[in-house]
C-alpha cells in the first residue's frame, strides 16, 4: 500500500513538471479564451435584476462570459443582488476539463467601484463556497479604490478546472462583473478554430476603460510598451488617457542588478525576459577587477539569481598634497588593482608628521594606511610694529625642533605671550604669539579737563600714572584723574568726566536774577531768580542747584505779570498813574488824620464832674461785687447739676 501511495505521488511530481515544461516548450503555439468553450458552467450567489425594464433583465452568472461588458443595465454583465441582510457575494466558473491557465482577465462595471477587497481563487476539483477558506487565493484586491479592470498572469502557468470571485465584508458585498476571460488550454486538447498566438492572447491586453492593475502570479513584472511601472514587484496600477493595448510579461527572474560604471554586462546572454534556468554573464571594465560577488548567475525557481551581485574595482588616484608631498614616478600608473603599491615622498625642507608613505591597494578598491602628511613650519606669526624678529634666528624653512626668537620694540615691554618658540611635530609652533605693549595716550576731553605736563610722556610703560585736573569752575563728576598704564597695553580706571552748568535760561522780561552771570558755574552752585515787579510764579522754580550731569535741578521759572478780572477794573475808579497816586496818597493823610478834641472822651470829661462821695464809691463797688458773684454762683450751680446728673447710681 505505502509502494502505491509513493507511486501517485511520483506521478503527481512528474506530471506537474511535464505540464509546465510542455506549456513553455509550446509558448509559440495557440491559448485560447476559455470561458467561451462548450460545456462552461457559471454560477453565483443571488442576482440583481433591472424590474423597471420591459421586460425585466436578470444579471445571470453567465453574462460574464458572453464578451459583451459596455452595458450594464442592457444585462452585458453579471450583478449581485443589492438589498437584503447578506455578508457575501460570489461568482464562479468550471471548465470542461483541467487546463493550463496564463492568464486571467477580469473587467467590472465601469465607473462603480464596489468590489473592493475581493479574491480570486483556482482549484482543480470544485470547491463548495463556505470551503473556499481551504484554498490559497491567487489574488486579492487590496486597493479601496479599485479599477474597472485586473489582469493577472501566471507566467508559469497554473493548473485548474474551477475559478471562483468571492467578496466578504461588513457593508453590503456587491460584485458587478462585466466580463471573464481565461487564457490557456485545456490539458488534453488543443485550442483550434478560435485559438490565437500564444505571446497575444497571453502578453496583450486591451484595456478600455483607461484604469488597470497587472498582477504577476508569484513572479516580477516586465512591461515593454508602458514606462510607468517597469521592473515593480506583482502588481502595478495603470492609468492611462484613453483606451489603448498594452503589453507586458512576468518573467521568472528581475533583471539582474550590476554597477553599470565599472561592470558590464554580457550582450549574448542579455534577455527581456528571464525564465529558471536562464543564465547571465558580466565582465569587468577595463582596468577593473573582480573584488566580489560572481560574474555568471543563474536563475532560480523561486524567482530569485544564484550568487551575489558582481562588485569591479579598481583604486583611484590616491589622495595627497602636492604643496609639501611628491608622488615617486616610479610607482605612478593609470590604473591600481589589488596588490599593487605606490609610494611618496616629503618634498625638501618637510618631513612627515602623520599617514604612510607607502600604500597598497587593496581589494575594496581603496588604499591601505592613510594619506602621507609632510610639513614645515610656517613663518611665525608677530606683530611687526610692536616686535621684532631676532634675524639670528630667522630662516627659510623651518623644521621640527627648530626655535625662533623675538625681542619687544624700543619703549614696549612683553605683556603676554612667548619670546622663543618651537616648531612642532604636527607643523605648528608652541606656546603662543607674543605681545608686547606701550599704553596709547589716554583719551580725555580737553574741553572740560586739563593734563597735567608734569605726567605727559611720549610713551606710556607698564605702571606709568597720568593725572588730569578739571578745568576753572568744573568738577569731577565720573572717572579718575589718575590712571595707571597696566600689563595689558591699557589704563586703569576709567577716563575722567569734569562737568560746569552754563547759566541758567529765564526770561529776562519777567525774571530778575539775584546771582551775579558767569560762563560756568561749578556743580551744587545754586542760584536765585525773583519774578520783576508786579509779576507772580506760575510754574517752574526760583532757586535752582547745578547737578553733575551739567543740566539744573527743578524748571525754568515762569512769571508773569499781575492782572485783576476784566468786570472789577471797569467798575472800579483804579489810579494807574503813580505821580498821581503819590498826591492822592497825601490828601488821604490829611483827610484821615484824627482830631482828639472831639473825641467823646474828651466831650465827657469836659461836660461831666467827679463824683468823690463814699456813697457812690460804696454802692458802686457792692453792686460791682453783687453782679460778678452772682454770674459765678450760676456757672458753679449749673455745673454741679450737670454733675450729679451724670453721676452713676449705686
Amino acid at each position: 500500500m505505502l509502494e502505491i501511495i509513493r507511486g501517485f505521488y511520483l506521478w503527481s511530481v512528474l506530471r506537474t513538471f511535464l505540464i509546465v515544461n510542455c506549456q513553455r516548450a509550446s509558448s509559440g503555439s495557440t491559448v485560447c479564451n476559455l470561458c467561451t468553450l462548450p460545456d462552461v458552467k457559471t454560477n453565483s450567489s443571488a442576482i440583481y435584476t433591472y424590474l423597471n425594464e420591459n421586460p425585466r433583465i436578470p444579471l445571470y452568472a453567465n453574462r460574464s462570459v458572453d464578451q459583451k461588458y459596455q452595458n450594464h443595465i442592457k444585462g452585458d454583465c453579471f450583478g449581485s443582488k443589492t438589498e437584503g441582510n447578506f455578508t457575501r457575494a460570489w461568482w464562479s466558473i468550471s471548465l470542461p476539463g483541467l487546463a493550463t491557465i496564463y492568464k486571467v482577465n477580469l473587467l467590472f462595471r465601469a465607473n462603480i467601484t464596489r468590489h473592493s477587497g475581493y479574491y480570486v481563487f483556482i482549484s482543480e476539483s470544485e470547491v463548495g463556497v463556505d470551503n473556499l477558506s481551504s484554498l490559497t487565493p491567487v489574488y486579492h484586491e487590496e486597493n479601496s479604490y479599485p479599477p474597472e479592470q485586473s489582469i493577472i498572469q501566471f507566467p508559469a502557468g497554473k493548473q485548474g478546472q474551477h475559478l471562483y470571485i468571492f467578496l466578504n465584508k461588513t457593508k453590503p458585498p456587491i460584485i458587478d462583473l462585466c466580463e471573464v476571460e481565461i487564457w490557456g488550454f485545456l490539458n488534453h486538447t488543443s485550442c483550434t478554430g478560435n485559438g490565437t498566438n500564444f505571446t497575444e492572447g497571453i502578453y496583450n491586453s486591451y484595456i478600455p476603460w483607461n484604469n488597470v492593475t497587472l498582477v504577476c502570479y508569484q513572479r516580477s513584472i516586465q512591461i515593454s510598451n508602458i514606462s510607468s511601472c517597469s521592473h515593480l514587484n506583482k502588481t502595478c496600477d495603470i492609468r492611462l488617457t484613453e483606451p489603448d493595448n498594452i503589453t507586458f510579461r512576468c518573467s521568472d527572474c528581475p533583471d539582474a542588478p550590476f554597477n553599470s560604471s565599472t561592470t558590464d554586462l554580457d550582450t549574448s546572454t542579455a534577455q527581456r525576459y528571464y525564465f529558471i534556468g536562464d543564465n547571465i554573464t558580466y565582465r569587468c571594465n577595463s582596468n577593473h577587477s573582480l573584488v566580489s560577488g560572481n560574474l555568471t548567475r543563474n536563475c532560480l525557481g523561486n524567482g530569485t539569481w544564484s550568487g551575489q551581485q558582481p562588485v569591479c574595482r579598481n583604486c583611484p588616484d590616491p589622495m595627497y598634497n602636492s604643496s609639501t608631498t611628491d608622488l615617486d614616478t616610479s610607482t605612478r600608473k593609470q590604473y591600481y588593482f589589488s596588490g599593487e603599491n605606490i609610494t611618496y615622498k616629503c618634498k625638501s625642507s618637510h618631513s612627515l608628521v602623520s599617514g604612510n608613505l607607502n600604500r597598497i591597494c587593496l581589494g575594496n578598491g581603496s588604499w591601505s594606511g592613510k594619506q602621507p602628511v609632510c610639513r614645515n613650519c610656517p613663518d611665525a606669526l608677530y606683530n611687526s610694529s610692536t616686535t621684532d624678529l631676532d634675524i639670528s634666528t630667522r630662516k627659510q624653512y623651518y623644521f621640527i625642533g627648530d626655535n625662533i626668537t623675538y625681542k619687544c620694540k624700543s619703549n614696549h615691554s612683553l605683556v603676554s605671550g612667548n619670546l622663543t618658540r618651537t616648531c612642532l611635530d604636527n607643523g605648528s609652533w608652541d606656546r603662543k604669539q607674543p605681545v608686547c605693549r606701550n599704553c596709547p595716550d589716554a583719551p580725555y576731553n580737553s574741553s572740560t579737563t586739563d593734563l597735567d605736563i608734569s605726567t605727559r610722556k611720549q610713551y606710556y610703560f607698564s605702571g606709568d600714572n597720568i593725572t588730569y585736573t578739571c578745568k576753572s569752575n568744573h568738577s569731577l563728576v565720573s572717572g579718575n584723574l589718575t590712571r595707571t598704564c597696566l600689563d595689558n597695553g591699557s589704563w586703569d580706571g576709567k577716563q575722567p568726566v569734569c562737568r560746569s552748568c552754563t547759566d541758567s535760561p529765564y526770561n529776562s522780561n519777567t525774571t530778575d536774577s539775584d546771582t551775579a552771570a558767569v560762563q560756568h558755574y561749578v556743580v551744587d552752585k545754586t542760584i536765585t531768580l525773583t519774578c520783576k515787579r508786579n509779576h507772580r510764579l506760575v510754574s517752574g522754580n526760583l532757586t535752582r542747584v547745578c547737578l553733575e550731569n551739567g543740566l539744573w535741578s527743578g524748571k525754568e521759572p515762569v512769571c508773569k505779570i499781575c492782572t485783576c478780572p476784566c468786570q472789577r477794573l471797569a467798575s472800579q475808579n483804579f489810579i494807574k498813574d503813580p505821580i498821581v497816586l503819590k498826591k492822592r496818597i497825601k490828601e488821604l493823610k490829611k483827610i484821615l488824620v484824627v482830631n482828639r478834641s472831639k473825641l467823646s472822651a474828651s466831650i465827657r470829661k469836659k461836660t461831666s464832674s467827679r463824683d468823690d462821695r463814699m456813697s457812690s464809691k460804696g454802692i458802686g463797688m457792692v453792686l460791682g461785687v453783687g453782679v460778678i458773684t452772682f454770674v459765678l454762683l450760676t456757672i458753679v450751680c449749673s455745673d454741679l447739676l450737670m454733675f450729679l446728673k451724670r453721676r452713676p447710681q449705686k
